[in-house]
This record gives structure tokens, sequence and C-alpha cells, in this order.
């Protein structure tokens, strides 16, 4: 679209903001999400424990941090 960033939902083109962050909740104990969209996503598990949540939001930030190559 000329250069700017934008996203297509159905017919529908809107543009895109680096502020913008969309969330959702599944009621499901295990979804499945097909690789495309879990390379693209954050996952979070909040049905496990506090350490546990602990430890995967410490991933994700050492992830950032020190990228593997």
């Amino acid at each position: 679209m000329g250069g700017v960033l934008s996203i297509k939902i159905g017919d529908n083109v809107f543009d895109y903001s680096k502020n913008f962050k969309l969330y959702f909740t599944s009621k499901l104990r295990n979804p499945h999400f097909t690789p495309e969209i879990s390379t693209r996503v954050t996952i979070l598990n909040y049905t496990i424990t506090k350490e546990g949540l602990q430890d995967q939001l410490l991933e994700l930030c050492v992830g950032k941090e020190q990228p593997e190559d």
C-alpha cells in the first residue's frame, strides 16, 4: 500500500501501528496453533504455577536480549 504498513482483515485495510496490541484468550486447556501462528505470537499459559510463569517470562526476556544466531 504505497510503502505504508497495513493490515488487511476481510475486505478492510487498516494502517499498522507499532503501539497496537491484540490479546486473545481461550477456555481450551490445550489450544492448538498452527506453526505459522506460533512463530508470530507470544503464547502465555496462565494455568501454570507462578514460578512456571516467571520462568516463561524470563525466557522471553532473555531471548529478546540475547537472541541465538
